[in-house]
């Protein structure tokens, strides 16, 4: 439809059930609607509604649902226009902008069955009335600002179902401990010491005392109620006597909820099918009793502080289909009784100190799994065979662990990651938390499903480049396998390449020799390859052009060699020309493309012969560049020999470059400046700064200014242990946004130009053991933003400048004269290193 809600809609006085969802209303509600009295259900979901909910809405006495889920109303939650609904059943009001706190009149609303204001902006605490809402089955206040306790009487809710309190600010103990609803409760969670706090035995105001954390014996022994406060953050409490047992889903993550999980926790909700209290600050132990919610689907417990190990009794749950654990401090080994869990998709184990080795079972007996992450543990051994037997696995991440031996042949079988055999995905997995949905309202089953997030819509954190990314809702396969950071050792099978979908592969900071698999262009589907940080040797394959989804490609610190490659090779433009020895292999890429494209727009394919010295053409329609999306390039640190290939100009998606520490001589190419977009931040949590350029190779002549001069937005620069000769970059200052300049080790002559000052973002400036001239421009003082200094070894010769401030100053091996001015170092409140020595300083020390 579209527009807005039409006000005639008031003389339509027998209208019941308007269902205006998807609508795309754009418009305020009008209060001309508080005239349709007949109303019982109004349905204005997923539109654009803007504008504040009519109070005059107050009128509307026999409505019995009420939803305006997903729009964009703001302000307060009219307090009037409760009081006259007593037949309301539901009330959806989430993904809007209210604001203030839940309206208390909410409480009267006794036959509410359902209650959604998530996705708003409301805070305060929530109101106890919530206690008194007897019918209510579902209670979904997700993402807003509520804070403090939970009510006590909000476990008097028998009937609930469904309840999901995520992303809120609510703390206390996780769920109803020890202590009766009646009681009055002081909840110390502090690091409290010193003398016994008497009156806390003298006042009867508080007859519990509750803390997260360890009080001191000195304070706990002497005090009759506190007694139990000493061990309260590492024990098991049992909740009180209520029974839930109609509760499926239970949802609490990412609030500040302490304590631990109650250890009878399995008799009184028998019936959960999801459990999730992850990311916050719950102590102790898994309780063995949750090994008795047999219907359990789904246990979330990441990003808390529970130690010891994973109960066997988990083995109990055989219909348990994800298993988060991970951000922990459980240790142990990963308990046999799992095996048990045969419709598991997703176990998630990292971040802990779990330890020996990965069990061969798991392949074995649990091939359901789709996403196996086991990595920052203390596992050894080797990577057991059993994995190749998990046909359906997306996600492998083993990664920073202490696993030895060779990377073994398991790769045949795993389809998901084989482009031409990925499973397709069963809608089946839909109906794993279909339960009993209320028969009035058909939007719960909707509901019911949204909350129990099967496993394809489930989030997964995948790591590339020193930068974590995170899938939120895996509706395709997103697969990637990360070995790196063990002691992997022998060479990368030949094998591998096979795995044509996957999207990262990480075998960084191993011990793996041997060559890098010609085939490796096979991996088409590749977005982030890192073999960095080994002892692979041998050339760059030439078969790497086909890798036109590659983003990320890292191979720094390893023993690789030769020229790196160019035209027609692997950073250039596929050639094409007759007779190449490159045919083969592009004819091969070219048509490997072809028969991956989903749409083929293509007029023709065209074969000028029939062998394979012949070359493909295009009509209409022609493959992209080589590594045309390749963003970050990393060749440090190995041994490659030549020049830099000018074809580095066609990677003009490039945000990050780096061929130091090489062997490569000759001129930095004038088609560097082609690369536009390496000031743009693309990997901020790589280094420090976003944008680089490394070129630490042995480049004689003079700095081509010109070339940098066009790259306006650069943030790093590092020419370095280079032999570069001539002055110091005259127009160096037009690259206004440069944050850090190392032009170390060098033949650098004249002096230091006073117009450096102008690049006002420059944090580090570093041209130490060059042969220089001249003073120490006090115009540098104007360089507010400047941390670090480093001039070693110049031949400079005047006097220290006190208007730097800085925290790093190195002039030492220069002809500095005078006395050290002591006014600089009230300008250096932030000094934390001063190189000085070798120079011609005299006075006192100030």
């Amino acid at each position: 439809m579209g527009g807005c809600i039409p006000e005639s809609l008031e003389q339509l006085q027998a209208l019941e059930s308007p269902h205006l969802s998807r609508c795309g209303l754009n418009s305020s509600i009008p209060s001309q609607l508080r005239l349709c009295t007949n109303l019982t259900n109004l349905e204005l979901d997923e539109n654009n509604i803007t504008g504040s909910l009519p109070a005059s809405f107050a009128a509307l006495s026999r409505i019995s649902y009420f939803s305006i889920y997903d729009n964009g109303l703001t302000g307060s939650i009219p307090l009037c226009i409760f009081i006259n609904w007593p037949d309301l059943t539901s009330l959806v009001m989430g993904e809007n902008l209210f604001t203030g706190p839940i309206p208390s009149e909410i409480g009267q609303l006794t036959n509410l069955h359902k209650l959604d204001l998530s996705g708003n902006q409301l805070n305060g605490s929530l109101p106890s009335f919530i206690g008194n809402l007897s019918k209510l089955a579902y209670l979904k206040l997700d993402c807003n600002h509520l804070t403090r306790f939970l009510p006590p009487k909000i476990w008097n809710l028998e009937d609930i179902q469904f309840l999901s309190l995520n992303s809120n600010d609510f703390q206390g103990p996780l769920l109803p401990g020890p202590h009766s609803q009646d009681q009055k409760l002081l909840h110390i969670s502090n690091s409290f010491y010193g003398k016994n706090p008497v009156y806390l035995d003298q006042n009867n105001k508080y007859p519990k005392v509750y803390s997260s954390n360890v009080l001191p014996h000195q304070i706990c022994n002497k005090s009759e109620r506190l007694q139990h406060c000493a061990s309260m953050a590492t024990s098991q409490v049992e909740m009180s006597h209520l029974k839930f047992r109609k509760l499926e889903i239970l949802r609490l993550l990412d609030n500040q909820f302490s304590g631990s999980i109650p250890r009878n926790i399995g008799q009184v909700m028998p019936n959960l099918k999801w459990f999730d209290v992850s990311e916050n600050r719950i102590t102790g132990l898994i309780p063995n009793s949750i090994g008795e919610m047999v219907n359990l689907s789904s246990l979330e417990l990441s990003g808390n502080k529970l130690m010891g190990p994973i109960p066997a009794t988990l083995g109990n749950l055989i219909n348990l289909q994800i298993a988060n654990l991970s951000h922990n401090a459980l240790s142990g080994e990963i308990p046999l009784s799992l095996r048990s869990c045969s419709k598991l998709k997703l176990l998630d184990l990292s971040k802990n100190q779990l330890s020996r080795n990965i069990p061969s079972w798991i392949g074995k007996s649990v091939k359901s799994l789709h996403i196996l992450l086991l990595r920052s543990n203390m596992f050894r051994g080797a990577i057991p065979r059993g994995i190749s037997h998990l046909y359906s696995l997306q996600v492998l991440d083993l990664a920073f662990n202490n696993l030895s031996g060779t990377i073994p042949a398991i790769f045949n079988n795993l389809t998901a990651m084989i482009m031409s055999k990925a499973p397709k995905h069963d809608t089946r997995d839909l109906e794993i938390f279909m339960s009993k949905a209320p028969k009035h309202d058909t939007r719960d089953l909707e509901i019911f499903i949204e909350g129990c997030v099967p496993f394809y819509f489930y989030r997964v954190n995948i790591f590339a480049n020193g930068k974590m990314w995170q899938y939120k809702r895996i509706s395709s396969p997103v697969t990637s396998t990360d070995f790196s950071s063990n002691n992997l050792s022998g060479r990368i099978l030949e094998e591998l390449t096979r795995l044509n979908n996957l999207l990262l592969l990480n075998l960084s900071h191993n011990h793996l020799s041997g060559k890098i698999p010609n085939m490796i262009h096979k991996m088409r589907g590749l977005e982030y390859l890192d073999l960095s940080n080994n002892m692979l040797s041998g050339e760059i394959p030439p078969s790497m052009p086909s890798m036109s989804f590659l983003k990320c490609l890292n191979l720094s610190f390893n023993n690789l060699s030769g020229p790196i490659p160019h035209s027609g090779h692997t950073l250039g433009l596929l050639n094409g020309s007759s007779g190449s020895p490159m045919v083969a292999l592009e004819t091969e890429a070219l048509l490997d493309w072809k028969t991956s494209l989903i749409n083929q727009n293509l007029k023709s394919w065209v074969f000028y012969a029939n062998n394979m010295t012949a070359y493909c053409e295009w009509v209409r329609s022609r493959k992209p560049s080589a590594l045309s999306k390749l963003s970050f390039l990393d060749l440090g640190s190995n041994n490659f020999t030549g020049s830099v290939p000018m074809e580095i100009g066609n990677l003009t998606e490039l945000h990050f470059i780096s061929l130091e520490d090489n062997w490569l001589s000759g001129t930095i190419p004038h088609q560097l400046s082609f690369l536009q977009k390496i000031s743009q931040p693309s990997f901020p949590n790589v280094r420090r700064w976003c944008t680089w350029i490394y070129l630490r190779i042995e480049i004689n002549g003079s700095i081509p200014i010109q070339i940098f001069s066009d790259l306006s937005d650069l943030k790093f620069l590092n020419l370095t242990f280079n032999s570069f000769q001539g002055l110091i970059l005259t127009g160096i200052w037009n690259l206004e946004n440069l944050e850090d300049l190392r032009l170390g080790k060098n033949n650098l002559t004249g002096t230091i130009p006073h117009e450096i000052s102008l690049i006002s973002s420059l944090r580090v400036l570093e041209r130490h053991e060059n042969p220089l001239a001249g003073p120490i421009p006090a115009s540098l003082g104007r360089l507010y933003a400047l941390e670090r200094l480093v001039l070693l070894n110049c031949g400079l010769n005047s006097s220290i400048p006190s208007q730097l401030g800085i925290e790093n100053l190195g002039i030492s091996g220069n002809r500095i004269t005078g006395e050290i001015p002591g006014p600089c170092f009230s300008n250096w409140p932030d000094l934390v290193s001063l190189q000085l020595q070798e120079n011609l300083l005299v006075g006192p020390i100030p």
